[in-house]
């Protein structure tokens, strides 16, 4: 039986914002927390956050990286323990899902299944690390560990991560190693190692790559390591793995250059797009 859908003007207009994000796993921690404080005692969002969980799961293809099935019994869990474990998820949001709606109630020739399946399966191990590299400068480049020795710094992270630590560099280009965080994206524990230069930071998230799709490498960083490199919100991603990691280079565009080989540099940047939104062709 198809789950009816709340009336919109229920909804609390000061949460009808965050609902969305919410089920999509996209909200801070401490904001989800809020929303889930919210939702014990409000049964008219609990119904919204209910039939978008939902609708997440109908509008998403078989393959695709949704909201996992158990997110509504998850919710409900929380809901009724407040002390339980967080909620600690992340997948790859949907186009809003009241405009997919709106598309198809105005008549519209789109399928929602095929505006998913243009959705590149890459989009979330780029977007999360850059919207963290966004967060913690907003909130003063706080370090969990700070040490300027590579050596100290990866042991120091061996010690609460389970996926055995690489080596870690000294200096990338001009930029040193200055510290580390423990960071939780894309659904698991990783790294974020920040390489300092005057105000300016890079940073270089390591994560386990089980269950990433990790997009072809277009292009060469100076020291020899092909990696995909897109242009974002005015800063620059690089992504490849390695021995099972996958590694993600963040950094604002004015210092992400000085991490390409010569001849990228030369080359013109490719045009900022909308990530995610179209599939390249080329």
């Amino acid at each position: 039986m198809t789950q009816s859908h709340p009336p919109h003007d229920r909804v609390c207009p000061e949460w009808h914002d965050r609902l969305e994000p919410f089920v999509d796993g996209e909200l801070p921690a401490d904001q989800a927390e809020r929303v889930l404080s919210h939702l014990r005692h409000c049964a008219d969002c609990r119904s919204e956050v209910e039939w978008l969980t939902r609708l997440s799961q109908k509008l998403r293809t078989p393959d695709d990286e949704g909201a996992p099935k158990d997110l509504w019994h998850k919710i409900a869990t929380r809901l009724d323990a407040p002390d339980a474990a967080p909620i600690q998820t992340r997948w790859r949001p949907l186009p809003s899902r009241r405009a997919l709606l709106a598309m198809a109630a105005s008549g519209a020739a789109v399928v929602a299944t095929g505006l998913v399946a243009v959705w590149p399966s890459s989009t979330p191990i780029v977007s999360a690390p850059l919207n963290d590299f966004i967060t913690y400068r907003a909130k003063g480049w706080t370090l969990d560990h700070a040490a300027p020795d590579a050596r100290a710094l990866a042991a120091w992270a061996q010690a609460r991560v389970s996926f055995a630590v690489p080596e870690l560099k000294e200096r990338l280009g001009p930029f040193e190693a200055g510290g580390i965080r423990l960071c939780w994206l894309l659904n698991r524990r990783l790294l974020g190692v920040t390489y300092a230069k005057g105000e300016d930071r890079a940073v270089l998230y390591l994560m386990e790559a089980q269950g990433l799709a990790v997009p072809a490498a277009d292009a060469v960083l100076s020291d020899g390591t092909r990696a995909s490199v897109q242009y974002m919100k005015g800063h620059g991603v690089a992504v490849w793995s390695r021995n099972d990691l996958v590694f993600v280079l963040v950094a604002a565009e004015k210092d992400f250059t000085r991490f390409l080989q010569g001849d990228n540099n030369r080359a013109e940047r490719p045009r900022e797009r909308p990530a995610g939104l179209f599939r390249d062709t080329s």
